[in-house]
């Protein structure tokens, strides 16, 4: 894991990371303890990043003087914007997928099984 230095921000009720002069929003509703993201907004915080293909941040903490123990609050839900054209998609993945978005009227039986090129039950 790679830690960075950065500062929670408040903005309208929404909360924002701020790393390297990039800020990247953080919605109280996918840490895991949301009192804690709102008593870090307007301080310097250390952020704690994935390693690998797809770099994210993976938890966020106040430092503070003495051993490390202190408050972090961990980003349960954060899901990087990938690349989706390098994505093997396995035909059963491809059904699954067509047939939720029929049943959620984003397009029609027809349209999935011309894209799926498998019947939709």
């Amino acid at each position: 894991m790679t830690t960075k230095k950065g500062k929670v921000i408040s903005k309208e009720g929404k909360y924002f990371l701020e790393v390297e002069g990039k800020a990247t929003a953080i919605s109280d509703k996918t840490v895991s303890d949301p009192a804690a993201l709102k008593s870090m907004a307007g301080k310097a915080v250390e952020v704690e990043y994935s390693d690998g293909k797809a770099v994210f941040p993976v938890s966020i903490e106040v430092p503070t003087a003495g051993p490390k123990v202190r408050p972090r609050i961990r980003i349960t839900c954060y899901l990087p914007k990938i690349d989706i054209s390098s994505l093997v998609m396995t035909d059963a993945l491809r059904t699954n997928l067509a047939a939720h978005m029929v049943k959620e009227g984003i397009i029609t039986k027809p349209l999935a099984e011309k894209i799926n090129v498998q019947k939709i039950q």
